[in-house]
């Protein structure tokens, strides 16, 4: 039988441990999220395709609900029970041995650090576990969790710098974040900006972009995985750069009497 997974909120001793409409929401994205982080670093991949259905849900003070995994036709159920095992694994690894189970990755531990108390927030804990496994093991994310997270992420080193990629993601509502998805490096880079340029920031959703600024790195990690940005550069769309076609003809005595092909090997060796 497939693996399933059991999701409990407790919510403030303020609120008789129930949980706030909002947080309830926004628990069960984080969670979502994990999931699919997990999902893209286990399996190696850039998309993820399990997704889940509601099985139990039920509300005691606190709340719990059973989350069964859906895979598409043709996949081996192998596949899901190596992530949810993987997930609930590595969470309670971190909680009881301030350790991971698999290589470090910046998307799936920030996703791991938005699950469960949150400052000014009004969950007390959540609690994970893996059903319908030979031994059933919960896991709580709560303070001590989040505070051997922490330990494990380790600080940020600072370095002033550049990283280019395609903006495709902003958030204005009482923050000022931005993703960017570089062509090559890190999968994405977070960023966050002053209020002064605001309207570049603007000016680059959804275009390839070079950003200046202070990047923020792990020990662990070879690329940055944060910038905060003090300046952002916009580059033209692809299609209204000349093509070699239009250069054609510019500078038609470049070369002298040499042939084209003499002059770029002559300036080749000159240069090496």
């Amino acid at each position: 039988m497939a693996a399933t997974i059991t999701i409990r909120l407790v919510g403030a001793q303020t609120d008789g441990r129930d949980v706030r409409f909002s947080e309830f929401i926004s628990q069960l994205e984080a969670i979502k999220n994990a999931l699919k982080e997990t999902e893209q670093f286990v399996h190696g991949q850039d998309r993820h395709v399990i997704d889940y259905k509601v099985i139990d849900l039920k509300h005691a003070s606190p709340s719990e609900l059973e989350l069964e995994p859906i895979m598409p036709q043709g996949y081996n159920p192998a596949y899901a029970d190596r992530v949810l095992k993987s997930f609930t694994t590595e969470l309670r690894t971190i909680r009881e041995r301030k350790r991971l189970i698999l290589a470090p990755d910046m998307g799936r531990l920030s996703a791991y650090g938005e699950i469960g108390p949150r400052k000014h927030g009004l969950i007390q804990e959540v609690d994970i576990g893996l059903r319908r496994v030979p031994v059933q093991r919960d896991v709580a994310i709560d303070q001590k969790f989040k505070s051997n997270l922490k330990h494990i992420l380790g600080p940020d080193e600072m370095v002033y710098g550049s990283i280019s990629g395609r903006l495709e993601w902003l958030n204005l509502h009482g923050t000022r974040k931005f993703r960017l998805y570089p062509s090559v490096g890190p999968k994405r880079v977070t960023g966050s900006f002053r209020e002064d340029i605001r309207e570049q920031v603007r000016a680059g959703v959804d275009r390839f972009v070079t950003v200046f600024g202070v990047l923020r790195y792990k020990e662990w990690e070879q690329f940055p995985h944060g910038v905060i940005a003090e300046k952002i550069e916009v580059h033209e769309p692809d299609a209204t750069l000349p093509t070699m076609h239009d250069v054609k003809g510019i500078a038609p005595l470049l070369t002298g009497e040499l042939s084209s092909v003499d002059w770029v090997r002559r300036m080749r060796d000159e240069e090496w």
